[in-house]
């Protein structure tokens, strides 16, 4: 029996790797509202990150400097950050304004 060998593109724009993870929420099918923040979300990413971006050039340094520069933008407090970072709404707990 022949093997079947996945034919896939190793590397995506920052724009391909968000329209699959689209796919992904619908086929969860989680509420269109959950996906509409999620785009909303991403407007604002590529004000700072081009969606042309190759994911794999995408470092810990890129992540940092978004957070800094939205951080920046919004005018909050170096304590607010470090509340938010403990509280982990980094990590998609909890709601956020940044």
């Amino acid at each position: 029996m022949d093997r079947i060998k996945m034919n896939h593109k190793m590397d995506k724009t920052f724009e391909e790797g968000f329209e699959e993870y689209v796919l992904d929420m619908k086929a969860r099918n989680l509420r269109q509202g959950t996906i509409s923040h999620y785009k909303d979300a991403i407007r604002q990413i590529y004000k700072r990150i081009p969606p042309t971006t190759m994911i794999s050039t995408l470092s810990k340094r890129t992540m940092k400097e978004f957070y800094e520069w939205r951080f920046r933008r919004v005018g909050i407090a170096n304590y607010t950050k470090q509340s938010k970072k403990r509280n982990g709404e980094r990590k998609g707990k909890g709601s956020s304004n940044w």
